[in-house]
């Protein structure tokens, strides 16, 4: 019984699943920001920092903010834990109108353009 517990428990396990959209490596021109890049797959997301080290989260969940997302952005908030168990998001806007395709990260919004 307690095995058939156990892996109905793995069976039932609700699915992350990431927007097509945003899967990819996402580079901007911005020279604040050279040689910096953000990847997301469907289970993590990699960001090389300007420190040049690579920080790798594992992704907990991705929802829609029905309330930041307008006709021309969609604001998504993906939720994960870095290697040390700690909890934290990424907040972003993705301009699916714009082309090629954006994203900007909501606290720099009018700064800086990340593209594939």
């Amino acid at each position: 019984m307690a095995i058939l517990l156990i892996f109905c428990g793995y069976a039932c396990k609700k699915k992350i699943v990431v927007p097509g959209e945003l899967l990819g490596v996402w580079k901007t021109t911005d020279p604040t920001y050279e040689g910096c890049y953000f990847d997301i797959k469907e289970d993590r997301v990699a960001i090389k920092t300007i420190e040049g080290t690579v920080n790798v989260n594992t992704i907990t969940g991705v929802k829609k903010d029905k309330k930041l997302s307008t006709e021309d952005r969609i604001c998504y908030i993906i939720s994960c834990l870095t290697p040390d168990k700690v909890k934290d998001e990424l907040r972003l806007y993705y301009f699916p109108k714009e082309e090629p395709a954006v994203i900007r990260f909501v606290n720099q919004e009018e700064k800086i353009a990340w593209t594939k």
